[in-house]
């Protein structure tokens, strides 16, 4: 009870933003992914860095979707951090990864496919993201199956693999 009460308090701002993200990103959202009906209702949980939810997760990473649960976690304490400037943008971008996977009926796509549709739309592209496809092409990342590898491979190069799997899918769009 402290640690809800805790929360509240903390993220009080966050939460109260959250229902007034427009709705019409939700409706192009669902039309980019080739959804007619959002499905079920989403859990959002705002974990802060001792809850449950949070621990054990790599420091890079400021959210995640759990599909068969639709739930979205989000890790306000990482906002902002390459790629994300804000949590809106985190919100859209684990949203999207449940749309993803209620499109696919839950089966598995290419990590690049899932997180360049997630990144692509939650936020506009950037620079920054330019310089680090440009920085993942140097480092070796030629095909799919090395952009695949890349993604646990360290800050920089997990970095890079979000940036040109971004590309890879404005390309396809």
């Amino acid at each position: 009870k402290a640690w809800l009460l805790r929360c509240m308090e903390v993220y009080a701002a966050q939460v109260d933003r959250m229902p007034k993200i427009a709705p019409e990103r939700m409706v192009t959202l669902m039309e980019l992914i080739g959804l007619a009906d959002g499905g079920a209702p989403i859990t959002v949980v705002l974990a802060p860095e001792d809850h449950l939810f949070a621990r054990g997760v790599p420091r890079p990473i400021s959210g995640y979707a759990v599909a068969d649960r639709d739930l979205a976690v989000l890790l306000p304490e990482r906002v902002p951090g390459y790629p994300y400037d804000s949590l809106d943008e985190v919100l859209m971008h684990e949203v999207t990864h449940l749309f993803a996977a209620r499109a696919t009926g839950g089966r598995r796509t290419p990590r690049w496919w899932n997180e360049g549709i997630a990144l692509h739309a939650s936020r506009a592209w950037s620079f920054e993201d330019r310089s680090r496809v440009l920085l993942g092409a140097v480092s070796g990342v030629t095909d799919t199956a090395t952009l695949e590898r890349a993604f646990d491979r360290g800050d920089q190069q997990s970095s890079a693999a979000y940036a040109i799997s971004g590309a890879l899918v404005q390309h396809l769009v």
